[in-house]
């Protein structure tokens, strides 16, 4: 009797351990897939780095805007001082941020 149980408890160890064995190669094969991606994707983001680092900056990005406004006339900042544009533009660039916001809240579904 204890010639069988100790057959038996080496066939399930031999069992046990092809098992485990069969799932380490699972998990071996699906990690190495993953790695595979996660390089494929690396070097597509590394190709699009490349390209958009290799676009020269255009020529109007050397002004600040305090220069572009200097040029404007004292009498055109007069009148639209006084016609309110820059409350105009902080309304409309509140709509807008609670656009966005409303379109985040509800996961882009609105």
């Amino acid at each position: 009797m204890e010639l069988l149980d100790s057959f038996r408890n080496w066939l399930k160890d031999m069992i046990e351990s092809f098992i485990m064995w069969v799932v380490k190669f699972f998990q071996a094969i699906f990690q190495w897939f993953e790695d595979i991606l996660l390089t494929t994707l690396e070097k597509i983001l590394e190709g699009i780095r490349f390209v958009i680092s290799s676009i020269p900056m255009p020529d109007f990005l050397q002004y600040s805007l305090q220069d572009l406004f200097n040029y404007i006339p004292s009498d055109v900042v007069y009148f639209l001082n006084m016609s309110g544009i820059s409350q105009a533009f902080l309304f409309i660039s509140m709509g807008v941020a609670f656009r966005l916001v409303r379109k985040v809240a509800t996961l882009f579904q609105w």
